[in-house]
């Protein structure tokens, strides 16, 4: 296995050979083959189904144009983020797909931070202490180095969007 590797004609990176005949350069493709010789996520799929709509449903929250959200909007919400706890609670893991980070942490970590911010910033929102498998989730995630030094800090990202919240006023 390589990455980028030009006599193969991967000119773009990044890029995977796996074999004279196998190679990737599209981000999305790498991310699969690479799981597939990773420790194997236990219910991925189960996960994905388990977040699928959150950004959409925070996305709707967040761009009601009240000042005060709308109780369907806040309902819509909580039911999302109640929806992961439950199935974090019922998987008893430290992470969506199994004790390890996988592709989906990757995807719903930065959001659940967006949302802890941005909701606080923008709406005096607060995700409730009582979904505390939500909150040891996060907690664990934000005990990785990886996340920690690749997420804006809660000040930037509390000043980026009080900034942006003044120019759209």
């Amino acid at each position: 296995m390589a990455l980028c590797d030009s006599q193969a004609g991967l000119r773009r990176a990044p890029a995977l050979q796996i074999s004279d005949d196998t190679a990737f350069n599209v981000e999305d493709e790498i991310m699969e083959e690479l799981e597939k010789y990773g420790p194997r996520p236990e219910r991925a799929s189960e996960a994905e189904d388990a977040t699928a709509d959150l950004f959409r449903i925070f996305a709707f929250y967040i761009k009601d144009i009240k000042k005060e959200p709308t109780v369907r909007c806040i309902q819509a919400l909580l039911g999302e983020l109640q929806r992961i706890d439950q199935y974090l609670a019922s998987r008893g893991r430290r992470f969506l797909a199994g004790d390890e980070p996988s592709h989906i942490d990757c995807v719903v970590l930065p959001r659940l931070h967006s949302i802890r911010i941005a909701a606080k910033a923008l709406k005096e929102f607060d995700i409730p202490t009582e979904y505390s498998s939500l909150w040891a989730y996060m907690k664990n995630g934000y005990g990785l180095k990886s996340f920690t030094t690749s997420c804006p800090s809660d000040q930037v990202l509390s000043s980026i969007l009080l900034i942006e919240k003044d120019i759209n006023r």
